[in-house]
C-alpha cells in the first residue's frame, strides 16, 4: 500500500548558505560561494521511503550566479534535475544528504569588454541579493 507523506517545502535565503568567508562586508557579492545542503532522515520509519527533492519558486537571481550538483553546473537553481532516491527500512544510517554548491564568480568574460559589461550587471545585481530566494520542495512516499 502506497500512501504520500507530507509535501515539505522551505523557502531559502542565500545568505544562509553562503561560505562566510566568501562574504564581503558580510554581504553576498562577485566572488561569493556557498553550498545548500538538503537532509532526509527517516529514522523511526518502520517503511521504506521513496524521496524526491526539487527545487522550485527562484525569484531575483543574480545574473552570474551558478550551481553545481553532481559535477555539472547550471545557470538556475530551478534547472538541477530532481533529487530522487530510496531509504530502506532496515538499513543502519537512514538519514541521506545531498549538497548544490553555488558560485558567483568575480570578473566572468572572455574579453575586457564582456567583464565590464557582466560587472555593471554583477553591481545591480548585488543590490538586489537579498531578495534571492527559492523553495525546496520535499516529497516522499512509502515504497515496497
Amino acid at each position: 500500500k502506497e500512501f504520500k507523506y507530507i509535501e515539505n517545502r522551505r523557502s531559502i535565503k542565500l545568505i544562509d548558505t553562503a561560505d562566510k568567508n566568501t562574504l564581503v562586508d558580510g554581504k553576498i557579492a562577485p566572488g561569493t560561494t556557498g553550498r545548500i545542503e538538503v537532509y532526509l532522515d527517516s529514522t523511526g520509519s518502520e517503511v521504506n521511503i521513496d524521496y524526491q527533492v526539487e527545487f522550485t519558486n527562484e525569484k531575483n537571481k543574480p545574473q552570474n550566479l551558478y550551481f553545481t550538483s553532481m559535477t555539472h553546473n547550471y545557470a538556475s537553481i530551478t534547472e538541477v534535475p530532481p533529487i530522487t532516491g530510496k531509504i530502506l527500512h532496515n538499513q543502519e544510517n537512514k538519514k541521506v544528504g545531498h549538497v548544490i554548491f553555488w558560485t558567483w564568480p568575480y570578473e566572468t568574460g572572455t574579453n575586457t569588454s564582456e567583464i565590464a559589461k557582466n560587472d555593471k550587471i554583477d553591481t545591480q545585481n548585488a543590490k538586489d541579493i537579498s531578495e534571492f530566494t527559492f523553495d525546496i520542495v520535499v516529497t516522499a512516499t512509502q515504497s515496497e
